[in-house]
């Protein structure tokens, strides 16, 4: 990837929130294979799905840091060579519970009740977890650094279905920040779709696609925009 390129995606909030909308798709796809395949114990399902849980929500996060101070991004640039250092002020790291501190979420009205910002606090710290080490190795690196559930919420909305409860009003907030950008990543993304079948249209004779069959690769190019 270009320089240019790489610094205008990491920059922009939308690409952000577009790979939390997909995380969470795959989340989802995983979690309702608990109900249809049994050749896989349902916690290791459930545990990977929570994995792209945390995944989607740390991206969304980032996205929103980015989106409200856009100047909080930092790059290491030698020569052609970019590095992504911090956001936010911090290094890259995966503590969930810090970056939503850092993307304000609980100073927003997202979350109205002591008792659902309790929620999901421990729920994030535990996704913290998901995203480090639980359904990628048998232990973590330090095993005093190990989240461990207390008790205090009901089991349900860390390690069952119900955690999708906690976790819903994040993603609908990522989807509707991302709303605004969507429009000019259509566009972007449109201009690269003509490109392609432009130059699949110069490959004749090698290029086998009739007219139709051109515009429905541009047009599967751009889908879910």
């Amino acid at each position: 990837m270009k320089k240019k390129e790489y610094i205008e995606i990491a920059k922009n909030p939308w690409s952000w929130f577009r790979i939390a909308d997909i995380q969470k798709q795959i989340g989802d796809k995983l979690l309702d294979l608990t109900h249809k395949d049994n050749s896989i114990s349902n916690h290791h399902i459930m545990i990977n799905a929570h994995f792209h849980y945390g995944i989607g929500i740390e991206n969304g996060l980032k996205g929103l840091i980015v989106k409200n101070d856009p100047t909080s991004i930092n790059f290491s640039i030698n020569g052609e060579q970019v590095v992504l250092k911090t956001i936010g002020g911090r290094n890259i790291n995966h503590n969930l519970l810090t970056l939503a501190r850092d993307a304000s979420i609980f100073d927003m009205t997202v979350y109205k009740y002591d008792s659902d910002i309790k929620s999901l606090k421990i729920v994030l710290s535990h996704l913290s977890d998901a995203i480090k080490w639980l359904p990628k190795y048998p232990v973590p690196r330090n095993n005093n650094s190990m989240f461990i559930f207390d008790g205090s919420i009901p089991t349900a909305l860390v390690y069952g279905y119900h955690i999708l409860d906690v976790m819903q009003p994040l993603f609908d907030l990522f989807k509707k920040e991302a709303e605004e950008y969507i429009p000019e990543a259509r566009k972007k993304a449109l201009a690269k779709a003509t490109a392609t079948v432009e130059y699949l249209k110069k490959t004749e004779p090698y290029c086998h696609f009739n007219e139709d069959e051109l515009n429905s690769i541009r047009e599967s190019l751009t889908e879910k925009l």
